[in-house]
């Protein structure tokens, strides 16, 4: 898998698509010294190389977020992670997270300056071995006490809010940028809104509610997020989200739907039904192909809004099928490869990302960031104590 991430790369160079992986890890040493040796051999905790003086002139033109990564580089520390796994029964995983997060932040940067990933390994194994006591807790009641495993699923629905919440600003506080950390700001309801009853509603209305849902739920999203002190600010016209919900998803799925329905009512005479279900399964396969474009639009209206302050303006130009080819046939040669394409669909798909999102820096960023650095010299707050659940868009 690739990142997904809460930080400026998952923000803003990896503001794109859903909610993609969830798995609970619970992190009580958020200041930890723990230490990975990474690919080359230099420990992880420490940068590859040294971040380049970042350049302040206000540029006229968006700039790509760079991404020096290399396939072959991450393939070695791919494999070295997967062969550690498995011999030590899935607990390294924490620290292959670790090794994988470093290589895509450090190996990218924003105005010369690379990102950096603090979490550790240490740090991520406790949350993981409670993560998977959780699980087990729920297969044991759930296999001799079915009532007592409806109320662990409502208790856990109530309680992902504040999973979501402490696990993204475990996510943003371990990112940086010019040593100064990102943050997460969500509060218990909004997070219950968006995450948990937003998805319902927009199910429940047959996707009518969902450019309202998808508005402030990427609104939300990016404005939870700070860069030290200052906020993210996004506010993406209403309009622009109903325009591509009608354009994108409604009007080509209902022409695929009376067509796929004349198709199979013309041929209900000559062939059997099971004859003619493939191509409900094509309908359905086009289904979430046009949600998945339509999230990609979504994507570019709101990075396309989204400022820091007076310092940095962002942009995206993601070509909606351009990355759904990217997605789909990295899916199939690593179907194809028996999984040893991976780190190059990996590369492949975050390198797009990252050229896709651009960033113009605008005449305060000078005077912003070094405001910013001044108060994060006084300013101390604890680090959240949950990681995993990883929430991107």
């Amino acid at each position: 898998s690739t990142f997904s991430k809460s930080q400026i790369l998952q923000h803003t160079i990896l503001l794109s698509a859903m909610i993609q992986r969830h798995e609970l890890e619970i992190s009580p040493e958020p200041n930890g010294e723990d230490s990975v040796v990474d690919g080359s051999g230099n420990p992880s905790g420490l940068n590859e190389e040294e971040n380049v003086e970042p350049d302040f002139n206000p540029s006229a033109d968006f700039q790509p977020i760079e991404f020096r990564g290399k396939a072959t580089e991450y393939f070695g520390i791919w494999i070295s992670n997967l062969i550690l796994s498995i011999c030590t029964l899935g607990i390294y995983s924490v620290w292959a997270k670790v090794r994988r997060m470093k290589f895509f932040l450090n190996n990218s940067s924003l105005n010369r300056s690379s990102f950096s990933y603090h979490a550790t390994g240490k740090q991520l194994l406790v949350g993981r071995l409670i993560g998977f006591a959780v699980i087990i807790l729920y297969s044991v009641t759930s296999t001799y006490f079915l009532l007592a495993s409806v109320v662990v699923v409502l208790l856990f629905v109530f309680l992902l809010p504040w999973l979501i919440n402490k696990s993204m600003k475990f996510n943003a506080r371990m990112t940086s940028w010019c040593n100064v950390r990102f943050n997460w700001h969500g509060t218990y309801w909004k997070t219950f809104f968006f995450f948990v009853i937003g998805p319902i509603l927009s199910i429940i209305s047959v996707g009518i509610l969902l450019p309202l849902v998808s508005k402030y739920y990427y609104q939300y999203y990016a404005q939870g997020h700070s860069f030290g002190t200052t906020r993210f600010d996004a506010n993406s016209k209403m309009s622009k989200f109903f325009s591509a919900f009608l354009l994108v998803v409604l009007v080509p799925g209902i022409i695929a739907f009376i067509a796929i329905y004349q198709i199979t009512a013309e041929l209900a005479t000559a062939i059997s039904l099971e004859e003619v279900e493939p191509l409900y399964f094509l309908l359905i396969l086009a289904i979430f192909a046009l949600v998945w474009i339509y999230q990609t639009v979504c994507r570019n209206i709101l990075v396309r809004t989204i400022t820091l302050g007076e310092a940095v303006s962002f942009d995206s130009k993601l070509n909606p099928l351009v990355f759904l080819w990217i997605s789909l046939s990295n899916y199939l040669l690593v179907i194809i490869s028996v999984g040893l394409l991976a780190p190059w669909a990996a590369v492949r798909r975050y390198r797009y990302l990252a050229n896709k999102t651009l960033y113009r820096i605008e005449p305060a960023a000078k005077e912003f960031l070094d405001e910013e650095l001044e108060k994060m010299s006084s300013f101390g707050e604890e680090f959240a104590e949950l990681e995993g659940i990883e929430i991107s868009i």
